[in-house]
């Protein structure tokens, strides 16, 4: 059986977020760190990391024969270290820089919004500094009626 449109979303999302390294014009190498629905702590060889979860859809029903669904996308960004938040904002941008390489994922979707930083902060962890970042942004894609697979 094919994915869903939904799971075709996320598998294009998790890959590109692996393509962020400076290897790739990036300013991190968070990209050898992300992680699908992660509560585990990190390590710090497993830092800068990038936690990712698709979490509440909401949908519209358009003419009788599609649906617009509206998926978001919750990120927790992680860094270790003394410059901690100057990578967190190292890691925002090359999140922003990663979506914006193809917002509709392929054509999967109709569009990607730009990212809402909903939290920054330091936590004491093991005796080191570790920053975490929460963020979201949403995807709009378009489906059949009640067919998350069209």
């Amino acid at each position: 059986m094919a994915d869903s449109k939904r799971q075709q979303i996320v598998t294009a999302i998790d890959t590109r977020l692996k393509t962020i390294k400076t290897v790739n014009g990036y300013e991190t190498n968070a990209g050898d760190n992300v992680y699908e629905f992660w509560d585990i702590a990190l390590e710090g060889d497993e830092l800068p990391a990038i936690i990712w979860r698709d979490g509440a859809e909401d949908s519209e029903l358009l003419v009788n024969t599609t649906q617009n669904r509206t998926l978001t996308v919750e990120l927790t960004l992680q860094a270790l270290g003394v410059t901690a938040p100057a990578i967190l904002r190292k890691l925002i941008a090359d999140v922003e820089k990663a979506i914006l390489v193809d917002n509709t994922w392929g054509g999967l979707a109709i569009f990607t919004s730009v990212m809402n930083v909903v939290d920054t902060f330091d936590v004491e962890h093991k005796d080191r500094r570790m920053g975490v970042c929460r963020t979201t942004f949403t995807v709009l894609y378009r489906t059949g009626y009640l067919n998350p697979y069209s």
